[in-house]
């Protein structure tokens, strides 16, 4: 069993500028002292290789960029039921990775019903290229994403 009840993971490619938002976030939160109340994961752009090891927690909260329609640094906010639900999907969209987060959950799912409570905030991104680190707008949005996440914990 974790230390913790509480998972947080961040995903994403960081050579791949915003899409590297997940583990930046976890960056944040760290120099938050949200280590105390979470395990914080960066599971870079590997999030099926962690998976498995999610089941153990009461929650868990992912980070991702997310193709939505929003404008760059929007946040979006669902839980796996919301994710399920196709017009939800489509009409936010849900990773900006071959292998989305959302699918690779579902997939588990389907062989463990395990996932109760799993909670996803995304961000729309502004630029997702070959390039290290956050462009300014994702810089400036942040804050906002890390206290969305740290409410988050404190549900």
């Amino acid at each position: 069993m974790p230390d913790k009840k509480i998972a947080v993971v961040g995903v994403g490619n960081v050579l791949m500028g915003d899409d590297g938002v997940g583990p930046a976030a976890i960056e944040e939160l760290k120099k938050a002292g949200a280590e105390d109340k979470a395990d914080l994961i960066n599971a870079g752009k590997a999030f099926h290789a962690v998976v498995f090891d999610l089941e153990k927690y009461e929650k868990v909260i992912i980070i991702d960029a997310v193709k939505g329609k929003g404008s760059p640094g929007t946040l979006y906010h669902f839980d796996l039921a919301e994710l399920r639900d196709k017009d939800r999907i489509d009409s936010a969209g849900v990773s900006v990775h071959e292998l989305s987060v959302l699918k690779t959950l579902l997939f588990q799912e389907m062989y463990q019903d395990k996932f109760k409570n799993v909670v996803f905030i995304g961000i729309q991104p502004a630029k997702v290229t070959w390039t290290e680190g956050l462009s300014d707008t994702l810089k400036k949005a942040m804050p906002t994403l890390v206290q969305t996440v740290l409410k988050e914990i404190c549900r």
